[in-house]
């Protein structure tokens, strides 16, 4: 039977655990309607575990759990960055989730020249984050950068300690995606650049060139966006030895 699991943002471990935030009440009572003795998984975001609780007493607002056992899971890849060009909201949205569940580390808004959307709602997307968090099963949330600019991508890479050699810009100009399968070591950072509906510039392009970045097509069709960076984020898991 599948328990349900939720995300909270403070310490957990403790032998009892009391919550009266009104996501967790909503959907333990409202959504799962789930009794007194369920089982309910918490985690925080900060670490590997997963903190296994049994529903102790329902009260009108607030829950009490005790601790049956925390549990942890490896980590066994390294990071992927995903930089997607702000595209329209409900699209974004869809690719922010789907990154959250094929396991991205760092998603950062791309501002491109022909970006026309410039609007980020960025409650909402920590929303879509932590939601999809809880329903793939990970331990760690990605964390939502500011947006950058194709100016600023290089020292943007730099903070996040990724080599140029292991930054990939998507293109139908690129060479196969398939060459590039099983040659990143297991513990580097991959970052993975995901333009705008209309394509990158000749500048755009130019600065990837500049910069040593791998331009790859993974696709002879012209790719939305949002299907572009679905792609690109289950990549990093072929890409690495």
């Amino acid at each position: 039977m599948r328990v349900s699991r939720f995300f909270v943002n403070k310490p957990l471990g403790e032998e009892t655990f009391t919550t009266d935030e009104n996501s967790v009440l909503h959907k333990v009572k409202k959504v799962l309607r789930l009794r007194e003795s369920a089982a309910v998984i918490f985690f925080n975001g900060t670490n590997s575990l997963d903190h296994k609780y049994r529903i102790k007493e329902i009260q009108k607002d607030k829950i009490v759990f005790t601790l049956l056992e925390s549990i942890s899971k490896t980590k066994t890849q390294g990071e992927t960055i995903l930089y997607l060009s702000l595209i329209k909201k409900d699209l974004f949205e869809l690719a922010v989730l789907k990154a959250t569940e094929l396991g991205v580390s760092h998603i950062v808004p791309l501002v491109t020249e022909r970006t026309t959307n410039h609007f980020l709602q960025k409650e909402r997307l920590l929303t879509i984050i932590e939601e999809g968090s809880e329903q793939c099963g990970r331990n760690t949330l990605p964390t939502l950068l500011a947006p950058v600019s194709i100016s600023q991508i290089v020292s943007s890479l730099d903070s996040l300690s990724v080599e140029r050699s292991n930054t990939f810009a998507l293109s139908l100009l690129g060479t196969p995606a398939v060459s590039h399968v099983r040659l990143v070591p297991q513990n580097e950072r991959l970052a993975f650049l995901v333009g705008p509906e209309g394509g990158w510039t000749e500048e755009e392009e130019e600065v990837f060139v500049q910069n040593k970045f791998s331009t790859i097509c993974v696709s002879p069709l012209t790719l939305r966006a949002e299907t572009a960076a679905i792609i690109c984020t289950y990549l990093s898991s072929l890409f690495r030895k």
